[in-house]
Formats: C-alpha cells, sequence, structure tokens
C-alpha cells in the first residue's frame, strides 16, 4: 500500500488516497483464479483445467479482480487509516442499498469481515458501522434524479 494524502474534510471526515502495488494487485488476481477456477465449469475441459483467457470470456473477465480487490482492499485501507493517524473509523458501504455485503463483508462477525481486521489490529480507539446505503442520503437522491431527468431529456430529444 502506497500512502499518497489525507484531506480533512467537514464534519469529522477525510478523503484517504492511497493505492496498491500493481505486482501485488496481479499476484492477488493469480492467486484468486487458482483457488476459485475450479467453480466455473467449462466443457471439454476437466474441472479447474479450463484456460483462464476462455474462463474469463465465458463467465467475464471482473470476477476474479472483484474478489483480488475484495482481499487486498480491507488491508490497504486499515494501513492508509494508520497513516494518517485516525483512532476512530466508521465503516460506510459505498452502495445505493446495503444489503448482504455490507451486513456480512463489512459487519459481519467472520474474520475477514472489515470490522473484525479493523478490530483485530487493535490500534483503533473505536470502530464503528453504518449500515446504509447511499441512496438514503439526500444529495445522492437528487443527483440521480438529475441524471435521470438529463438521460430522458436526451431520449426526448
Amino acid at each position: 500500500m502506497n500512502f499518497i494524502k489525507c484531506e480533512k474534510l467537514e464534519k469529522s471526515m477525510a478523503e484517504l488516497q492511497f493505492s496498491i502495488d500493481a505486482e501485488a494487485f496481479k499476484a492477488a488476481v493469480a492467486d484468486v483464479f487458482k483457488k476459485e477456477g475450479k467453480k466455473y465449469p467449462v466443457q471439454g475441459f476437466r474441472k479447474g483445467k479450463a484456460p483462464k483467457a476462455l474462463i474469463e470470456k465465458m463467465y467475464g473477465a471482473y470476477v476474479p479482480p472483484i474478489r483480488a480487490t475484495k482481499k487486498l482492499f480491507p488491508a490497504a485501507y486499515e494501513e492508509a487509516v494508520k497513516a494518517a493517524g485516525y483512532t476512530k473509523v466508521v465503516l460506510r458501504p459505498l452502495m445505493v442499498v446495503a444489503g448482504d455485503h455490507a451486513n456480512n463483508d463489512m459487519a459481519g462477525e467472520d474474520a475477514d469481515s472489515w470490522l473484525s481486521q479493523f478490530t483485530a489490529a487493535g490500534c483503533f480507539e473505536s470502530v464503528d458501522c453504518q449500515i446504509s446505503g447511499l441512496g438514503r442520503i439526500a444529495d445522492v437522491q437528487q443527483l440521480y434524479i438529475a441524471h435521470t431527468k438529463a438521460a430522458m431529456d436526451l431520449l426526448n430529444g
């Protein structure tokens, strides 16, 4: 993880910028493919023996990178929060609607949830989860309305 900057915003919020090393990401994608490639059946190949390019063509190239991001991002985020000097953490999903992913992956009791990882780090005064999607924020709702109106205007000429 490369810490880039921390910009303090209003209402006790901050914007953190960091990056994940490209080689670490490529290695994580390869690891995900190696472990999960057997889940994707391809006619004419034994389980786990189909070429990566063929699996990506059939099921989408986005699956391993998404899972690799899920694997790398919490630890990188945790490091960035530490590097910025914060001791109180609020986790909020960047999703329009907060559902199973927010409840399980972010705030779940499993050892790999974000809440568990931040708590286990032991260097934060508090770790709080806000299970509420961005769709509940009035400004985000207005953005959706404006974009929908613009799309309708474009279609109607």
